[in-house]
């Protein structure tokens, strides 16, 4: 899935397969399938919904659409990260359609795709559910907290979780700081290249909301980073003249790194029990 959305996006082979290599090498997407938790299935449908939104993007059809707002419904369903990251989407979706001009077309097909998804929330909250709605959004994200932390020093303290959780101490500074200058440069790409912009923009939205809703963050929440990040760094790579870059850029730096920590993961850990 990830490769074919790779397809769609990038021109070069060889940044292709590098971007490819780069997602199946990450060393967040290597722990969260190591272990029993749901953002390996979150991972899945949020590479669903960045795929129909490119499709539905360059050709326009309302089945792709339809199929976005399906995918990003079941995605918010699985666990409250989910939400954060379904908010942030929208929020860089409508830009992308409002710069397109294609809102109002959209519209309609896209919220038909949420009813299954609404159908199966009023069915729980109807049936199954011991709480209101609004208490189990305040239940949910109440136990993602620590007791007697206000919302401004659970920020703080997030941001030095960071070096533990997402950089594993200095082992992936390297990758992050490759990752920081990517999301950057999308950032500035809002008249040249606005999927790049879309691509930044989710990221830094689910991020920023993600520091100040949970505490603390677990390494898993940071999964749903990684595809948007990854396919940034092909769209950077890919929009330089100079080939050879390219090919040390990916597959040697960012690809043979992350490989290279998967391997130790694997041998400091080697005497647990893993389901991958």
């Amino acid at each position: 899935l990830f490769s074919n959305l790779c397809i769609k996006t990038l021109k070069s082979r060889i940044v292709i397969v590098g971007t490819v290599a780069s997602f199946v090498f990450s060393n967040i997407v290597f722990i969260a399938h190591r272990i029993v938790r749901p953002e390996s299935l979150a991972l899945m449908f949020c590479l669903f919904a960045l795929f129909f939104a490119t499709t539905y993007v360059g050709l326009l059809r309302h089945k792709h659409v339809f199929l976005l707002g399906l995918s990003l419904s079941l995605f918010s369903l699985i666990h409250p990260i989910c939400i954060i990251f379904y908010l942030s989407f929208m929020v860089g979706w409508m830009f992308l359609l409002f710069k397109n001009r294609i809102l109002a077309r959209s519209l309609v097909p896209f919220i038909l795709g949420h009813l299954p998804s609404a159908l199966l929330v009023i069915l729980y909250f109807r049936f199954w559910s011991i709480y209101a709605p609004v208490e189990w959004v305040g239940a949910v994200f109440g136990n993602d907290r620590i007791p007697g932390i206000s919302v401004l020093n659970g920020f703080f303290t997030n941001i030095a979780w960071i070096y533990e959780g997402y950089m594993m101490g200095a082992k992936r500074a390297l990758l992050v700081g490759i990752e920081c200058v990517v999301i950057g440069w999308g950032i500035c790409q809002l008249r040249r290249n606005q999927f790049a912009f879309f691509l930044s923009l989710i990221t830094l939205l689910y991020f920023s909301i993600l520091l100040l809703v949970f505490q603390p963050l677990l390494r898993p929440y940071y999964t749903l980073l990684i595809p948007a990040v990854i396919l940034l760094m092909g769209l950077f790579v890919d929009s330089l003249r100079i080939k050879f870059p390219r090919i040390v850029f990916l597959l040697f730096i960012y690809a043979g790194y992350s490989l290279s920590g998967n391997a130790f993961l694997l041998w400091m850990n080697r005497g647990n029990e893993d389901y991958s």
